[in-house]
């Protein structure tokens, strides 16, 4: 009996050990839907994890409070980060990319070559651009006669499609999800890449489980599995 109880402990605390607790910021289509725990981005750091023996635990905050999570160490890694010089945490390699891009209907062929060319059309963005976007495109934005900011990415994608706005800024695939959703052919979408791209890391407390992860990331890549999951959601 006591060698049964002895093997239990052991396997419990095995098991429990395999956990790794994450915070993520709240749901951001097609990136994290919180209410199913689905997306993308949860789903490929929960398969890279899985890769390498670790089940993926995770809860969600705001998304200014998900750093803090782990460099307070209550959590033991949080999930969109970027570097940060001076940071007493681990940084994984680059596992998600965000595309910002100017997108318009393709039947109206505007020429939209650079950031500042969107300052002679009607914008419609996402929240907090402004201060997310960059210096020109703070400066261009308060040039535009129309622009507006929008919460509710649907809303969003609608306002383009019913010409409220003719130009769309915003990441290509959360717009390729929502259309998607919309059953709108995104063939009728133009897409301009007049933004650069922002690669993110996961944060982790322990410099061991920032390895392991990488290590379990290159699996996954190398399957081919990575990109799958993405166009899972946007094509």
């Amino acid at each position: 009996m006591r060698v049964v109880i002895s093997l239990l402990i052991i396997v419990s605390s095995s098991v429990f050990g395999k956990e790794i607790r994450i915070a993520v910021g709240s749901s951001l289509p097609p990136y994290v839907i919180e209410s199913h725990e689905m997306g993308f981005e949860l789903e490929i750091v929960r398969d890279a994890l899985k890769e390498v023996g670790y089940e993926a635990v995770f809860q969600f905050f705001p998304a200014g409070e998900v750093y803090e999570q782990v460099v307070s160490k209550k959590f033991d890694a949080a999930l969109t980060l970027k570097v940060k010089l001076g940071s007493p945490i681990y940084y994984s390699d680059d596992y998600i990319t965000y595309k910002n891009a100017a997108v318009t209907l393709k039947r109206k062929s505007y020429v939209i070559d650079s950031i500042f060319d969107i300052r002679d059309f009607s914008v419609g963005s996402f929240k907090d651009s402004k201060r997310n976007l960059g210096r020109d495109f703070k400066m261009i934005s308060n040039e535009i006669v129309k622009y507006t900011e929008y919460q509710d990415k649907t809303e969003q994608v609608k306002a383009l499609l019913n010409e409220d706005v003719q130009v769309l800024v915003g990441d290509i695939n959360i717009v390729k999800y929502f259309l998607k959703e919309l059953k709108v052919d995104p063939e009728m979408i133009e897409v301009h890449q007049v933004f650069g791209q922002s690669n993110y890391q996961v944060g982790f407390v322990k410099q061991w489980h920032r390895d392991q992860f990488n290590r379990g990331l290159d699996l996954y890549k190398v399957s081919g599995r990575h990109l799958a999951k993405v166009n899972e959601y946007v094509e």
